[in-house]
């Protein structure tokens, strides 16, 4: 005889979803925007990289004439010329 399976809330979905990770890339007239929601922290900032920190893991931005802005809700907008994306988890990128 096996167990019932319990059904998972819908408040508990919602949470885990909106908890996530959520990345647009849009155009602008200085190359790119890129918004990131769900960054903790920043753990690099340079004028050809960024690494935004998240519960979901890293997230490596490279490019030229790289600036940030932090916005409100976790949310980081990163501008410039956006070259590269890598996403990592885990451990720093060696």
């Amino acid at each position: 005889m096996s167990k019932a399976k319990k059904g998972i809330s819908i408040a508990t979905l919602s949470a885990g979803l909106s908890s996530g990770l959520s990345i647009e890339v849009k155009k602008s007239r200085l190359g790119a925007v890129m918004l990131i929601s769900g960054v903790m922290s920043v753990e690099e900032l340079s004028d050809t990289a960024v690494i935004a920190l998240s519960h979901s893991g890293r997230i490596f931005i490279f490019g030229e004439r790289l600036t940030v802005s932090a916005l409100e809700g976790r949310t980081l907008a990163v501008y410039g010329k956006i070259t590269g994306i890598e996403m990592a988890y885990g451990r720093a990128r060696s």
